[in-house]
């Protein structure tokens, strides 16, 4: 009968020591040697080089390799060789060579067996792996969301504080950094650039104003924080106001979702495009908002930016506090041209799951 999918190599277990029970006889004076030897007590095998790895004694010479750093459970067997066996399907694993030939459907494609003894699972293999990640993704992101939630009395004290204290005027494009990056620099790469500059800029800022404390500013601070809750109308969602998160283009291109404020495209020549300040959301849903009014695109249009939110961990600690939130709370996933002077950004954040299966729901 043709075997439909690749077996659990725990499940095949028993299959498998009792289809090679009959050849371990003739390994039966190589096991009383090994007793001789004291390895084998109170029915128990230890293995050489783990002592911590205890067996039953009938585990040695069956057949399946136990002991796979040294291979001491199988003196009589080659269970333990180290030759490998590749399957035909792209991107599977390696197999131990003894495994091939062996009347189990290890490899996905079956190449591993006679032709017509294991169908082809694959691809079917493979859409339930998508189907693992995407769940396992949406989980981390409930989680996270918990966390922003659990932050939001304190991430409304700490928006009203960035605002509040003097901070260097943001600069009409980013900094010589970015001409200086090139196509391998990464995310992360970037973001630490950037902070690196932020922060400079800051001390020197703050020097020459000498912590002077601005009244009208912290004024200014509360009511834009409460515009800003008003106008997002999405208590988790407030945690990415006034957060900058980054996405470069192979294109060289850098494109900046400034937390419901703007999303800016930058170039390596320093110059930089409005493609759209915080104007709505599409629907109740809250997974789709407009961005409008960005910097002319003919005569007649202006830029525009449909941002997509999608569900998504970004394993936020368990100990972040306030102020490490509002950074860590989206990422950008990818920006794509639209019709005419339209881009379409896609963030993944754990503001999106709302809708996701709890983990402790999906574990049941």
């Amino acid at each position: 009968a043709v075997q439909s999918a690749p077996r659990d190599r725990e499940h095949t277990r028993t299959n498998r020591r009792g289809m090679r029970a009959a050849g371990c006889n003739a390994a039966l004076l190589l096991l009383l040697l090994v007793c001789a030897c004291g390895a084998l007590a109170d029915d128990t095998f230890t293995c050489t080089s783990d002592p911590t790895r205890v067996l039953p004694a009938s585990y040695v010479n069956d057949g399946v390799c136990d002991c796979p750093d040294d291979g001491s459970d199988e003196p009589g067997t080659v269970a333990c060789s180290r030759e490998r066996f590749a399957c035909a399907a792209a991107g599977q694993p390696e197999i131990p060579a003894v495994f091939a030939h062996d009347g189990i459907c290890d490899c996905c494609d079956g190449s591993d067996e006679e032709p017509g003894m294991c169908a082809n699972v694959c691809e079917a293999a493979a859409e339930k792996e998508r189907e693992r990640a995407q769940l396992t993704e949406q989980q981390q992101g409930v989680q996270d969301r918990g966390a922003i939630m659990r932050l939001l009395p304190h991430l409304r004290r700490e928006k009203i504080h960035q605002l509040a204290y003097p901070v260097p005027p943001k600069p009409a494009n980013i900094p010589e950094e970015i001409h200086e990056i090139t196509t391998e620099t990464d995310e992360e790469q970037l973001h630490l650039v950037r902070e690196r500059q932020e922060r400079k800029r800051q001390m020197e800022w703050t020097r020459e104003h000498n912590n002077k404390e601005y009244p009208e500013l912290k004024e200014a601070a509360k009511k834009a924080v409460e515009d800003a809750e008003r106008s997002i109308s999405d208590a988790c969602y407030f945690a990415l106001f006034n957060s900058r998160y980054m996405w470069k283009a192979p294109t060289n291109y850098v494109y900046v979702f400034d937390g419901f404020k703007h999303v800016e495209q930058y170039s390596s020549f320093n110059s930089v495009v409005d493609a759209g300040g915080w104007g709505h959301w599409e629907d109740d849903s809250h997974t789709v908002a407009w961005f409008a009014n960005g910097s002319p695109c003919g005569p007649e249009k202006r830029r525009t930016t449909r941002v997509e939110f999608v569900c998504g961990g970004v394993g936020i600690p368990a100990n972040a506090n306030a102020t490490e939130v509002g950074p860590l709370a989206a990422k950008v996933l990818s920006v794509e041209p639209g019709k005419r002077c339209m881009y379409l950004m896609t963030v993944m954040s754990p503001c999106a799951c709302q809708g996701a299966t709890p983990a402790a729901e999906a574990a049941k």
